[in-house]
């Protein structure tokens, strides 16, 4: 299970800054914090992943692979 804190990390390292708005993770539309939790589980560790946000009105693609959750 992934929790908060290594979602936040994940993100980071994927390129996304405050105030970006997550709203598209591979094929899913993302509306909540746990509809994002849901997607990175679903792609699981290892996986390629597309991350679509809006940046001060621009949409953006960015790219990333899914690491192992060690914080347990």
């Amino acid at each position: 299970m992934y929790d908060l804190l290594f979602l936040i990390l994940l993100l980071k390292r994927a390129g996304i800054q405050e105030n970006d708005f997550i709203y598209k993770f591979n094929d899913q539309n993302i509306e909540t914090p746990e509809d994002l939790v849901k997607a990175v589980q679903k792609a699981g560790v290892g996986a390629e992943v597309e991350i679509y946000i809006i940046r001060k009105g621009n949409h953006i693609k960015l790219k990333a692979i899914i690491g192992e959750d060690t914080s347990e």
